[in-house]
C-alpha cells in the first residue's frame, strides 16, 4: 500500500476520538458557562437583598431584572 492509503485509514481512525474530545471539551465549556452563570445570580440575588433592606428601591430593581434576564438567558436552570 500507498504511504497516501495509510493516512487516509489513520485519519479516519482518529475520527471518532477527535469527536469525543471535541465533545468533552464542549461539555466542559457549557459546565463553567452554567457555573459563571450561577454565581452571577448568587451575587445579583444577594445585592437585591442588600438593596431592600437599606431601601434602595430602584436598585433593588434593576437587580431583579438582571435576574429575570440572566433566568431567560439560562433558560430558568437552576445549579443544584
Amino acid at each position: 500500500m500507498s504511504k497516501g492509503g495509510n493516512m487516509t485509514t489513520n485519519k479516519k481512525a482518529a475520527l471518532p476520538w477527535q469527536g469525543q474530545r471535541a465533545a468533552s471539551k464542549l461539555l466542559s465549556k457549557l459546565h463553567s458557562i452554567s457555573v459563571a452563570a450561577w454565581a452571577l445570580s448568587y451575587s445579583l440575588e444577594e445585592a437585591r437583598q442588600s438593596h431592600e433592606r437599606h431601601g434602595q428601591h430602584f436598585r433593588r430593581l434593576a437587580c431583579c431584572i438582571g435576574l429575570v434576564a440572566l433566568r431567560l438567558l439560562t433558560g430558568g436552570l437552576h445549579h443544584v
